[in-house]
């Protein structure tokens, strides 16, 4: 009893030393609160404040959205130059039936890509990614014309939409356009090829509902092209060495500035080497593209950033001849892609690596 009347009146002075203190300094210590109520509050106090970082290190540490989005379009892109006709105008980057390439058109072309794939880190978070299938329809209409003073000049529309499984925070739309004018003289396809790019970029959430970040980029670089037959005994260069290729060797160097109104601006060096294999009478053909970006970004908060994203991309195509038809201008494909994508920086929520795996049927027809 003693015991306990000695208890009450330490907690009764306690709280009375908390009134006194509160008045001074409007606040209590933490020892002079209940301790039996702490200890019924602080399990759920834990498990809150643990969900709470869980969804955090989920949502804040992806990486922005436009590092997403490029690798999507490197990934188009691959698929779109491994054409046994097309040399190297990346430019455009059409998969065109061959009947294309033909005078009477007007130099335009509607494409179609559908791939179905396997994506190993659908957020692209720095670790622990959902795994998830993705699914990528996208549609293209491009237009390019040859000038008389040794300038093409070609423009490109394209909507995409990015849909997984799992993750379905990484869900978005995206629609971009490229305008490209390059110095091509029609006299050597295997030439050194500059041009000048502007190709602008919207970035939406899924069904195109609200934009949610929008990039300018401005390219200045060159295409080359080096072509072999089957014994790497370099081809001659006619105006169009490319059928009789069976090897290719490709090389796309530029640097570009990169405006965004959801983070810093950047500058990027870009360096994309790619080995393609025709073989001879076969309906298929292999390629293998590195696309290096070292990207300096502005600084912004004092510091600045750098880093290096890197995509290798290997593209199996088959397209059997029975799958063109010329007289209407139009041809389908089949492609296998394995693709792996990372970004290095010292910027760790950035930072990410990403295998994307499975096939994609494309078509085209030109008009």
């Amino acid at each position: 009893m003693k015991l306990n009347s000695s208890l009450e009146t330490d907690h009764a002075m306690s709280v009375r030393t908390c009134v006194k203190s509160a008045k001074k300094r409007n606040f209590c210590t933490l020892r002079h609160m209940d301790r039996t109520r702490i200890g019924k509050a602080a399990p759920s106090a834990i498990l809150l404040l643990g969900l709470a970082l869980t969804a955090t290190s989920h949502t804040a540490l992806a990486a922005p959205t436009d590092d997403r989005t490029d690798v999507q379009q490197l990934r188009a892109d691959a698929a779109a130059r491994n054409d046994r006709n097309r040399g190297v105008n990346r430019g455009i980057s059409l998969f065109v039936a061959d009947a294309a390439n033909q005078e009477d058109n007007w130099g335009f072309t509607f494409t179609s890509l559908i791939p179905t794939l396997y994506n190993s880190n659908a957020e692209a978070v720095p670790s622990d990614g959902m795994k998830s299938f993705e699914w990528n329809p996208e549609v293209r209409l491009g237009w390019t014309k040859q000038l008389a003073n040794s300038i093409n000049v070609s423009a490109l529309v394209d909507l995409n939409s990015d849909r997984y499984t799992h993750g379905s925070d990484a869900n978005t739309d995206t629609s971009y356009g490229r305008m490209r004018a390059q110095r091509i003289t029609g006299n050597d396809d295997q030439e050194f090829q500059p041009f000048f790019e502007y190709s602008p970029r919207l970035i939406f959430t899924p069904f195109f509902k609200r934009n949610s970040a929008t990039l300018h980029d401005f390219r200045l670089g060159t295409d080359k092209v080096y072509n072999f037959d089957g014994n790497w005994q370099p081809v001659a260069s006619p105006p169009n060495s490319s059928g009789n290729r069976i090897w290719a060797i490709s090389v796309t160097a530029d640097v570009s500035r990169r405006h965004t109104n959801s983070g810093p601006s950047s500058t990027r060096l870009e360096i994309d080497p790619s080995l393609a294999w025709y073989p001879s009478a076969k309906p298929w053909n292999v390629s293998l593209e590195i696309d290096a970006i070292p990207t300096l970004y502005d600084k912004s908060s004092a510091s600045s950033r750098y880093a290096t994203a890197t995509t290798a991309i290997l593209t199996y195509e088959y397209a059997p001849t029975t799958w063109s038809w010329k007289e209407h201008n139009r041809t389908l494909k089949l492609d296998f892609q394995i693709v792996y994508a990372r970004v290095d920086s010292a910027d760790t929520p950035i930072s990410f690596k990403q295998w994307a795996i499975g096939p994609a049927l494309k078509g085209a027809m030109s008009f």
